[in-house]
């Protein structure tokens, strides 16, 4: 889930500025993307297997970006 605040200063009528605030993955959930189904190889790190193991998905964790723009 993605999360966004945006705010716009207003200094006069021309001139603004503008802060952003932008999270990706908000909650930190993983989504594993090749979990095996089978327990009898839940040791094993070899490709597509291991039970649940999140080093084989590739997850990214939550992003966080800020800015500001400066309009006139």
């Amino acid at each position: 889930m993605s999360f966004s605040v945006f705010k716009r200063v207003k200094f006069n009528e021309r001139a603004s500025f503008d802060f952003h605030l932008t999270m990706v993955n908000v909650f930190n959930h993983f989504n594993f993307a090749s979990v095996d189904p089978f327990i009898e190889d839940a040791g094993l790190n070899l490709q597509g297997t291991g039970f649940a193991t999140p080093s084989l998905t590739g997850a990214n964790g939550r992003r966080i970006n800020i800015g500001g723009t400066f309009r006139f």
